[in-house]
C-alpha cells in the first residue's frame, strides 16, 4: 500500500502556516472538527485543551482553523478542497467556514511551540511588537490587543503546539508554580472582546500525567488550572480507531491460525449487549459494531473496548496500543488478563493525582490472594473496567463483569458467577447492592492526601524550615578549583540557607555573615518566596552586605515555593511513623512511600534553582556588587577569584612530601614520625628534627617551621596562638 507523502509528514504550525498548500490534504472528521472550531470560533470555549494521540491530526486541524482566522487570499485555494470534504462531515461547519472566507475579515494567529520560558516576551516577539522593556503578561497582552485593533483584526488566536514539552520543562526546572501564567492567559482569552481571542493548547496526555514528579500541592494547583479549560479528548470518540484496530488484527489474523471464532449470532448478541452496557459509545448501530467485533477477533469485546481507553490513560496512546497489537499472539483469545499484564508497569508508574497507581496496588494485593486463574482474570477485569479517562472511577455492574470475563473466553457464565461469589465471600471484591456496583475491596480506603493536608496544617505554625532543610537537603559546599590547583591546597566554601525575611529584619547584620577562624568562605543561599522579598534582598546586598570577599549571596531570580514543598515532605515523613495509620490498611505504607519519594524529588528540584550554581537561575552578590557569570564560565572560577582576594598571600607549597595525590609507604611512615614528634617532643627545639634531611624532617620544616606554627620565641619553643595564625603564616611565608 502506497501512502502520499503529505499524509506521512508531521505538521509544524510555525513553519507550515506560511505555506497553506501543506495543509490542503486535511480530511476532517467529527472529532477533528471540534479542534478546528475551537481555534477558529472559540467553540465551545475560548480556552481549549486538546488531548490527542501522536499523529491524530490535532496540529493539522488547528492549522486549518488558523488559516480561517488569518483568512489571507493566498490560502483560499488550499482551503477549497477542505471545505468540500467538510460538507460531508458537517454542513453547518462548512457554512460557517465559507462565511468567514467571504467576510474578508482578518485575524492574528500566534503559534507557540514546546517549552516557552518567558511567555510575555515570546508573544511580543511573534507578534512583531518591538520593545526593549520586559513586560508582565497583562501588559504584553494589552500591547497585542492594541496592535490587533490598529490593524483592524477581529480575532487573536494563540495555538500552543507540543504544550506537553512546556509542562515537562517547568517540572524539570522546578518552576511548576509558573503554570499560573497559562491560567492568566486562559482567563484573558475567555474575557477578551473586540477583538475576540482563543487559546488552544495541544498535548498528548492529560495535564496531570505530566505532574507525576510534582508534590501534592503542585499537583492540586495544576488540577485547578486544568479546570479553566474546555478539555477535548479524541479518545472518547474513537469509532475510527476501533475500526483501525479491527482492520490491523484482521490483516494479521489472515496470516496465522486462530482459535474457534464466535458465531454470527454470538457476535450480534455481544454487540447489542455491549451497546446496552454503554460500551463503544461512538457506535449507534449494533450491526456496525458486530462487523468490528468480527474483524477484531481474537480480541474479546471487553479487551477491544478497554484497549484504546487504557492506552490513552496510562501510556502513549496509539503508539502503545499498536505496540501491544504487534506483540500479541492471535492463536487464542486476547482477554482483559492479557491487556492488564501488558499495561501493568505503566499503571504502577502512574502516581500522579488521579493516577492508576493506587488502583494497581489494590488489584495486585487482591490478585496475590486469588486461588485460580479465573479469579485473577475477574480482578483484572474489575480494575480495568472501572478506570475512567480522566481519573474518575466508573460504575461496574455485576452483569457487565460477567459478560466481560465470559464472552469470547473458555469460561462459562456460571463459572464466572461462582468465582465472583467466592471473591465476595473472601472480601476481595465488594458489591454495593443499592447501585449494583462491583469494585475491588480496598480495606479502610484511607484518604492519604487529606491526611497529608491535615498534618501540614498542624505542623505549619511551628515548622522550622532551616532545620528541616539542613537535615533533609543540606546546603552544598563548593570548591574554588583553580585556586586549589594553583596553590596545591584544599580550600572550600561552605553553604548555608537563610530566610529572606530574617535577613531583611536584621538589616544585613546577621550571624551568617561572621566567619570563624579556619573558614575559607561561605555561600549564603537566600530562600525568597515572593518578588517583594527578592527586591528587598537585592537592595540589601548592594548596601548592607559585608565587604569581605569571603561571602557570596545567592538570590533566586524567581520566587521559590520551598516552605510548602518542605512542609509536605515533613508531613509525609511523620505519617510514615504513625503506626495506627499504617495499620488501618496494608496499602497505606506503599502509598506513603511513593508520595514521600515524589515529594523529596520535587523539593530537590525546587532547591536546585538556588543551589545549582551552574544553572544561572539566581543572582549572585559579593562585596556589595552583583557578580556577572559569563556564559560557559564554570562557577568555580568565580569562587577562585574571590578566594584569591581573601587569601592574597597563600603560599605555594612545592614540597612533594606534602603535596601528593598518592602516598607511598615511606611517605606514610614519614608523616607518622612527624605526628609522633608533635606528641612526644613538643617544647623541644625543632621537635627533634634539627639538622636532619629525612622525609619526616622535610615535612616538619614545610608545614610547621616555615609557616611559623611551631617556632622559637624568646628562647622558648612552642605553638603559635590561634589569633596569630593568619598573621604569622603570612609573615613567615614571605620571609622563608
Amino acid at each position: 500500500m502506497t501512502i502520499a507523502t503529505e499524509f506521512l509528514r508531521s505538521i509544524n504550525l510555525s513553519a507550515d502556516l506560511e505555506h497553506p498548500e501543506r495543509l490542503a490534504h486535511f480530511h476532517p472528521t467529527t472529532k477533528s472538527l471540534c479542534v478546528l472550531e475551537a481555534v477558529a470560533y472559540g467553540r465551545p470555549s475560548s480556552a481549549t485543551m486538546v488531548i490527542a494521540a501522536y499523529g491524530s491530526g490535532k496540529s493539522l486541524a488547528s492549522g486549518i482553523g488558523a488559516l480561517l482566522v488569518d483568512n489571507r487570499p493566498s490560502a483560499r485555494r488550499a482551503l477549497a478542497p477542505v471545505l468540500r470534504r467538510l460538507e460531508c462531515v458537517d454542513r453547518g461547519a462548512a457554512e460557517r467556514a465559507k462565511r468567514r472566507i467571504k467576510s474578508r475579515s482578518k485575524g492574528f494567529v500566534i503559534p507557540l511551540h514546546g517549552y516557552v520560558p518567558n511567555i510575555a516576551t515570546t508573544l511580543l516577539k511573534l507578534a512583531r511588537i518591538r520593545t526593549r522593556n520586559v513586560f508582565a503578561l497583562d501588559k504584553a497582552l494589552n500591547l497585542l490587543v492594541s496592535k490587533a485593533q490598529r490593524l483592524g483584526f477581529d480575532q487573536i488566536s494563540i495555538i500552543w503546539d507540543e504544550f506537553g514539552r512546556h509542562l515537562e520543562g517547568l517540572v524539570t526546572d522546578g518552576r511548576a508554580a509558573e503554570l499560573m501564567v497559562v491560567q492568566e492567559l486562559a482567563e484573558w482569552a475567555v474575557r477578551q472582546n473586540a477583538p475576540r481571542a482563543t487559546l488552544t493548547l495541544l498535548l498528548h496526555q492529560s495535564l496531570l500525567n505530566y505532574a507525576n514528579r510534582l508534590n501534592q500541592s503542585a499537583r492540586y494547583g495544576w488540577r485547578k488550572i486544568e479546570g479553566r479549560f474546555e478539555v477535548l479528548r479524541f479518545v472518547e470518540d474513537s469509532r475510527e480507531l476501533y475500526r483501525l484496530i479491527a482492520q490491523i488484527v484482521a490483516d494479521a489474523r489472515s496470516q496465522t491460525s486462530t482459535s474457534k471464532r464466535l458465531s454470527a449470532a454470538q457476535l450480534a448478541s455481544s454487540a447489542r449487549r455491549a451497546l446496552k452496557l454503554g460500551w463503544f459509545e461512538s457506535f449507534a448501530d449494533a450491526n456496525a459494531l458486530k462487523a468490528v467485533l468480527s474483524d477484531a477477533w481474537p480480541l474479546t469485546p471487553a479487551a477491544l473496548y478497554v484497549l484504546p481507553l487504557l492506552a490513552a490513560r496510562v501510556a502513549q496512546n496509539e503508539r502503545s496500543l499498536f505496540t501491544f497489537l504487534n506483540q500479541i499472539e492471535l492463536t487464542s483469545p486476547i482477554t482483559l488478563e492479557n491487556v492488564y499484564a501488558y499495561f501493568t508497569e505503566a499503571m504502577r508508574c502512574d502516581t500522579g493525582v488521579g493516577g492508576t497507581h493506587r488502583r494497581w496496588l489494590e488489584t495486585e494485593s487482591a490478585r496475590s490472594r486469588a486461588n485460580n486463574q479465573i479469579e485473577r482474570e475477574i480482578l483484572a477485569a474489575t480494575c480495568l473496567l472501572q478506570l475512567g479517562t480522566g481519573g474518575e472511577r466508573k460504575r461496574l455492574t455485576r452483569s457487565a463483569l460477567v459478560f466481560a470475563v465470559a464472552t469470547g473466553t473458555s469460561y462459562a457464565s456460571k463459572a464466572v458467577e461462582k468465582a465472583i461469589d467466592d471473591l465476595l465471600g473472601r472480601k476481595l471484591l465488594l458489591h454495593r447492592l443499592r447501585n449494583d456496583d462491583v469494585s475491588i475491596w480496598h480495606g479502610a480506603d484511607v484518604d492519604i492526601r487529606s491526611r497529608v493536608e491535615e498534618e501540614k496544617a498542624r505542623m505549619r505554625r511551628d515548622f522550622d524550615l532551616l532545620s528541616f532543610l539542613s537535615k533533609e537537603c543540606p546546603a552544598p559546599f563548593e570548591r574554588p578549583l583553580r585556586h586549589n590547583v594553583e596553590y596545591n591546597i584544599g580550600r572550600y566554601w561552605e553553604g548555608c540557607y537563610i530566610l529572606a525575611r530574617d535577613l531583611i529584619e536584621m538589616d544585613g547584620s546577621h550571624p551568617v555573615f561572621v566567619l570563624q577562624p579556619g573558614d575559607d568562605g561561605r555561600i549564603v543561599y537566600v530562600i525568597a518566596e515572593s518578588r517583594k522579598e527578592i527586591s528587598a534582598i537585592t537592595k540589601l546586598a548592594k548596601t548592607r552586605m559585608p565587604e569581605d570577599p569571603g561571602f557570596l549571596l545567592v538570590v533566586p531570580k524567581h520566587p521559590l515555593e520551598i516552605t510548602d514543598s518542605a512542609l509536605e515532605l515533613a508531613a509525609l515523613i511523620r505519617l510514615r511513623e504513625d503506626h495506627d495509620l499504617i495499620g488501618t490498611d496494608p496499602l497505606v505504607l506503599p502509598e506513603l512511600n511513593e508520595l514521600t519519594a515524589v515529594a523529596r524529588e520535587h523539593l530537590h528540584r525546587v532547591l536546585a534553582q538556588l543551589t545549582d550554581l551552574s544553572r544561572q537561575t539566581a543572582h549572585y552578590f559579593s562585596q556589595r556588587e552583583s557578580i556577572r557569570v559569563l556564559e560557559g564560565q564554570p562557577f568555580s572560577e568565580v569562587l577562585s577569584k574571590l578566594t584569591d582576594q581573601r587569601f592574597p598571600q597563600t603560599p605555594r607549597i612545592v614540597n612533594e612530601q606534602v603535596v601528593r595525590h598518592r602516598l607511598t609507604r615511606p611517605m606514610v611512615n614519614a608523616r607518622k614520625k612527624v605526628i609522633i614528634g608533635i606528641l612526644e617532643h613538643t617544647g623541644s627545639p625543632a621537635l627533634g628534627f634539627s639538622g636532619m634531611t629525612t622525609a619526616d624532617a622535610s615535612i616538619y620544616r614545610t608545614v610547621l617551621e616555615h609557616t611559623g606554627l611551631y617556632r622559637e620565641h624568646n628562647g622558648v619553643w612552642g605553638w603559635v596562638e590561634p589569633n596569630e595564625l593568619l598573621t604569622v603564616g603570612v609573615k613567615y611565608c614571605r620571609t622563608k
